[in-house]
């Protein structure tokens, strides 16, 4: 058996902590005023997202949130987030649902060549050359339409 002089100040600390019940969360909740409880048991979500303006042409930004329960939600930010011509911008989203997903530029509306990091979690996404390359029905894999024309006049 232990006794006191074999434990370290820290240690007791520790055991008096878990033998009171209370955590360090739970005596940080006791110091807040009526407001700041509730304001804090509130399920809001906040997301901070940095973005890069890689290119150097400025674009507005179009975020589609996809959230737990299957909806999205599309946000739109003009423009003038890059005034001052600044390289990287941050914006923090408050939402009262979970994002499982974030894609920039969902509908494909601004100037963007390279789509492979508009999407959190990340995913690759097939380029229109790779879509034309590998679809048989399209005129680089197959005949163009003036080659399907002469082939069913010719039957």
């Amino acid at each position: 058996m232990l006794n006191d002089a074999d434990l370290s100040d820290e240690m007791k600390a520790k055991i008096m902590e878990k033998m009171s019940g209370k955590s360090q969360y739970e005596e940080l909740l006791d110091e807040l005023s009526d407001n700041e409880r509730r304001l804090a048991k509130r399920n809001d979500h906040f997301y901070k997202i940095k973005f890069k303006n890689i290119g150097g042409l400025v674009m507005p930004l179009i975020i589609e949130m996809t959230f737990e329960d299957g909806s999205t939600d599309v946000v739109r930010i003009p423009v003038e987030i890059w005034r001052f011509n600044r390289p990287e911008v941050s914006k923090v989203f408050k939402t009262e649902k979970k994002v499982v997903s974030f894609t920039l530029d969902p509908f494909r509306e601004t100037a963007d060549t390279y789509r492979d990091n508009n999407h959190w979690p990340p995913k690759n996404e097939p380029t229109l050359f790779d879509i034309y390359k590998y679809d048989s029905s399209s005129w680089y894999g197959g005949s163009n339409p003036m080659q399907r024309a002469k082939q069913s006049d010719s039957k």
